[in-house]
């Protein structure tokens, strides 16, 4: 017989501006977006920023028109990269079988491993939430993309599992 493999993606949600709402709370419920200040593009723009029609990477003279609110931040890739870490070191509990794809999403391999992957996704993602009070959102899949696919299913915050053969 045959083992299908478990292949967890982790998505950070709005990575740069959730960050930053976690570093301050201030920031927390506003609309925000990471980006240039004149002339640049919007690198992350938080939930409560694209329910003005903002995203990533909308020219920042436009995020200013579409929502007058909008509080513009330049980035810290310092602490995006700490947080990257912290949010990755998390998985390493588990596994080896690491890959970081970029500053804010990666696989890991949990095939194998002896507690159920599903309760060890809603682990690493809770843990995530409770220490960097960001969210992520996670799939899981018998391969890289089927797993990719189901963590951006229903962001933010969100889990999907896609058993193997569906």
């Amino acid at each position: 017989m045959v083992s299908l493999r478990s292949i967890v993606h982790l998505d950070a949600d709005a990575f740069f501006a959730s960050v930053e709402q976690a570093s301050d709370p201030r920031l927390r419920g506003k609309p925000i977006a990471v980006g240039g200040q004149k002339r640049g593009i919007i690198a992350s723009a938080s939930y409560e920023a694209r329910k003005f029609g903002i995203y990533t990477p909308m020219p920042t003279a436009l995020a200013r028109r579409l929502c007058p609110r909008l509080i513009l931040l330049p980035g810290d890739f310092d602490k995006y990269e700490l947080f990257s870490r912290l949010m990755f070191s998390y998985a390493y509990d588990f596994t080896p079988e690491v890959e970081i794809g970029s500053i804010d999403e990666g696989y890991f391999d949990l095939t194998g491993v002896r507690k159920p992957a599903l309760g060890i996704a809603d682990t690493i993602r809770q843990a995530i939430r409770q220490a960097l009070k960001i969210t992520v959102s996670e799939g899981i899949g018998s391969n890289k993309l089927i797993s990719q696919i189901a963590s951006k299913l229903r962001k933010p915050a969100a889990f999907e599992n896609v058993p193997g053969g569906e």
